[in-house]
C-alpha cells in the first residue's frame, strides 16, 4: 500500500487542496488518516477507487463532453427553475443597480 500527501492528491485528482478539504468535509472525498501525528495521507487505492466511481457516475448520467459543458451545467445548478436562466445569473448574490447615481443635492440652513 502506498500513502501520499495532500500536494499529491490534489495534482492525481486535478483539484485544489481547498477544494479537497470542503469536499471532505462534505462527505464527498475519502478522508485522510493521521501518518505520523498529524500528518494527513491518503492511500492510493481510496483515490483511485474514488476516480472511478467518479467515472461511473459520469457514464450512468450522460454528461455532455465538450469545453465548458460540465461547467455550465455546475454553474446553473442552482439557478431558479420554471423560468429561462439571465445569462448574467450568479447565484444568490444581489444585483446592482447599472444606474448612474444623481449628484446629492445640499440645502442651505441660512
Amino acid at each position: 500500500m502506498n500513502a501520499i500527501e495532500i500536494d499529491q492528491v490534489a495534482n492525481k485528482v486535478k483539484l485544489s487542496q481547498s477544494t479537497i478539504y470542503g469536499m471532505i468535509a462534505e462527505g464527498k472525498f475519502p478522508r485522510p488518516f493521521a501518518l505520523l501525528g498529524t500528518h494527513p495521507a491518503w492511500l492510493v487505492i481510496d483515490i483511485d477507487q474514488w476516480l472511478e466511481t467518479r467515472a461511473a457516475e459520469r457514464n450512468s448520467n450522460d454528461y455532455p463532453l465538450g469545453p465548458g459543458a460540465v461547467m455550465a451545467r455546475l454553474r446553473h445548478a442552482d439557478a431558479p427553475t420554471g423560468s429561462a436562466t439571465p445569462k448574467n445569473y450568479r447565484g444568490d448574490r444581489p444585483r446592482t443597480s447599472r444606474t448612474p447615481r444623481r449628484a446629492a443635492t445640499f440645502r442651505s440652513t441660512v
